[in-house]
């Protein structure tokens, strides 16, 4: 269940989403989807910048002007521009992505953990803080009943340097679900792998 492609760990991490937030309830424009489809196949396996990124970024603009509630190109768009060594436009991204999902904890977790490849430890702390407090504030009801938003919320008491209790979660969630083959051999280091890539870039 190793996951290669950095922009695929953004794409996932739209499982996590809570069901109390507005774009679950929103229907994505045709158009747009298909641009972000577009987008997807000619750039998912790229693991550096290149021509095909930069094609694929363009439209993934596209889809956001003509559906700005769909949160696939927000996500596949933050992914590409990491690509870059310069995060700049990956910032960018990420803070209008915010202005739009204010409450999409993992916007700001992403957007710390690119912090710490600019070396600013303290700015990432305090979004990991803030991610963590929109998990507990207000969507810890739902954990019970959304196992892939309480795996983000594991992974975001993980980087708030609560590792003995997110592996605790993570054990109970394992055992919560020992069924799905999802969860066979799902370790911390499995879940944060797409964590310590981008740190790495």
């Amino acid at each position: 269940m190793k996951i290669i492609p950095l922009i695929a760990f953004f794409i996932l991490v739209v499982m996590g989403c809570g069901s109390k937030q507005e774009f679950e309830k929103h229907e994505p424009k045709p158009e747009a989807v298909k641009l972000y489809k577009q987008a997807w196949n000619i750039a998912m396996f790229e693991d550096e910048y290149n021509e095909k990124v930069d094609s694929a970024i363009v439209l993934l603009e596209k889809a956001i002007k003509i559906d700005s509630l769909y949160i696939e190109p927000h996500l596949g768009i933050i992914g590409f521009a990491t690509l870059k060594k310069d995060k700049t436009e990956a910032l960018e991204y990420c803070h209008r992505a915010q202005r739009i999902y204010k409450d999409f904890p993992e916007f700001f977790t992403i957007e710390g953990v690119i912090c710490e490849t600019y070396n600013e430890p303290l700015k990432a702390k305090k979004l990991y803080k803030k991610a963590l407090d929109i998990y507990e504030n207000e969507l810890l009801d739902d954990l019970e009943e959304n196992p892939d938003l309480e795996l983000h919320y594991i992974e975001c008491l993980y980087l708030n340097n609560q590792k003995k209790k997110a592996n605790k979660k993570l054990e109970e969630l394992k055992a919560n679900y020992n069924q799905d083959p999802f969860y066979d051999g799902l370790t911390m280091e499995i879940l944060m792998e797409g964590y310590r890539e981008l740190k790495k870039r």
